[in-house]
């Protein structure tokens, strides 16, 4: 993780590392702090020891395990404010009202943008 600039502290999930490393890089460059998770299972576990410094979710839609919905679903259990981004290139499910979706692919702005206005 890195400094707090923003106050905003990011649990980015994603399967993919590719993804999820230019990903972390976009957000840590804006300022934000990250934590990765590379399924929604070690999700679920960083959630369990930082939830209550986590104030925003970033997931994939499409991973083994669980969707990202699904992910969410289980943290809104113990937070149901928390701020959610829903990033895929695949997702076939419709979308809760409560949840932004950005489609796969997206450039650094957009991503950054995006996460801005869920905050």
């Amino acid at each position: 993780m890195t400094a707090k600039l923003n106050h905003t502290n990011i649990l980015l999930v994603d399967d993919d590392p590719a993804v999820r490393n230019i990903c972390r890089i976009i957000l840590e460059s804006a300022g934000y702090t990250v934590i990765e998770a590379d399924s929604p299972l070690t999700a679920i576990e960083f959630w369990k020891i930082y939830a209550q410094d986590i104030d925003m979710l970033v997931t994939d839609y499409d991973m083994p395990e669980l969707t990202g919905l699904e992910l969410l679903t289980f943290l809104r259990i113990s937070n149901p404010k928390l701020k959610v981004l829903l990033i895929s290139g695949n997702c076939q499910e419709p979308i809760p009202a409560s949840v932004i979706f950005l489609q796969k692919p997206f450039s650094p702005s957009i991503l950054t943008e995006t996460v801005r206005r869920c905050i």
